[in-house]
């Protein structure tokens, strides 16, 4: 990305936290991470597990919410053809 343009995502990031933005902005995250992981050893091992959990709540979460979306789809396409069904048969009479 051009240094001279600021995204809105860079916006967000400067107000939830300036000093983080500025090394970013510097440095560029994939040094902030190397450095993180230099200065932290035992830390970086505990953050790879909390995103892998993270991963497969999110994973879960998306299994459900499309579990629920099909029952819904389904639900209103057996009302739907419930519904016209009902309307042939009192025409057809």
């Amino acid at each position: 990305m051009d240094k001279e343009t600021i995204s809105a995502t860079e916006i967000n990031k400067f107000v939830y936290c300036p000093k983080q933005w500025y090394y970013i902005r510097i440095h560029g995250e994939k040094a902030l991470r190397e450095m993180y992981r230099e200065m932290f050893p035992e830390r970086a091992h505990k953050t790879n597990e909390s995103f892998v959990k993270g991963n497969a709540f999110h994973e879960n979460f998306m299994r459900r919410e499309k579990a629920r979306i099909l029952k819904r789809r389904l639900l209103i396409f057996a009302a739907l053809v419930i519904l016209f069904g009902g309307l042939l048969i009192l025409f057809a009479l």
